[in-house]
């Protein structure tokens, strides 16, 4: 229910990927915060709440189009969208409107959420992780991003590392995985010519997928031939705190909570 006392379905909107983990991982997720929505344990089948999942790209068995996914709450009227987004990017400025469109030619209302890879909480998960790791001076911090053609979302990425650097005082240096300079290669290459003791790879990316592996595919061999150590960390992936992170946001949104700023 809105703030309002108008019923909202929700919709949790992730850009999708072909990986079979990725998928699973998409199903997983929204079951864990539709569970965390009711508060009670994530059934076998469907969510016990109008939670519905939809992806932008490749779509397929039980991860719908975003089109199908919205037309399965057309009779709630409100429809609180999440994106499964960690920074704004192309999908934010052109994938998002359109959906907002399209949900008003089906008679319902949108109030949309915003991305969320900026966090405090996901900072603290992912801080704890390398914390536990017991970085030393002498090693140095790859932090890895999804990649964008947005100069926000890589201004907001680059934050996010400083914060979590400066967290764990480590030096740092940012990459790709996909779409921007300097991808994993060149990332590989600026960090490992600090000739660092240790390099801890970060990979700042929500799902398991194609580009979670092509961290360790690119980093290891590049290492090796360093002579360095290297430890890569696992993607954010479905930890409670992601589930925490994104039902915190629908329950706002449903309180009445304010929406997310144009991209």
């Amino acid at each position: 229910m809105t703030a309002a006392g108008v019923p909202a379905g929700v919709l949790l909107l992730a850009h999708g990927g072909p990986d079979p983990a990725t998928r699973d991982e998409l199903r997983a997720l929204r079951s864990l915060v539709a569970a965390r929505l009711t508060g009670a344990p994530p059934p076998a089948g469907r969510p016990p709440v109008a939670v519905e999942l939809g992806v932008l790209e490749f779509p397929g068995p039980e991860l719908p189009a975003t089109g199908e996914a919205l037309a399965a709450l057309a009779g709630w009227g409100t429809v609180v969208v999440q994106p499964l987004l960690l920074f704004d990017g192309l999908h934010a400025g052109r994938d998002l409107p359109r959906l907002i469109a399209d949900a008003c030619r089906l008679g319902l209302q949108v109030r949309m959420g915003g991305a969320f890879g900026c966090d405090p909480a996901l900072i603290d998960l992912v801080v704890e992780r390398a914390a536990a790791l017991a970085p030393g001076p002498d090693d140095l911090l790859l932090f890895v991003g999804r990649g964008s053609s947005s100069c926000r979302a890589r201004e907001e990425t680059e934050a996010v590392a400083a914060a979590v650097a400066g967290r764990l005082g480590l030096e740092h240096v940012v990459c790709y995985a996909g779409i921007s300079p300097p991808l994993l290669a060149e990332g590989a290459r600026l960090a490992l010519a600090r000739r660092p003791r240790r390099l801890l790879a970060l990979p700042y990316l929500l799902h398991r997928g194609v580009l979670s592996r092509r961290v360790a595919e690119v980093l290891a061999p590049a290492a090796a031939r360093a002579g360095t150590a290297l430890t890569v960390l696992s993607h954010l992936g479905n930890a409670p705190q992601v589930v925490e992170v994104v039902a915190g946001r629908v329950q706002a949104l449903l309180a009445g909570g304010p929406e997310r700023r144009a991209p």
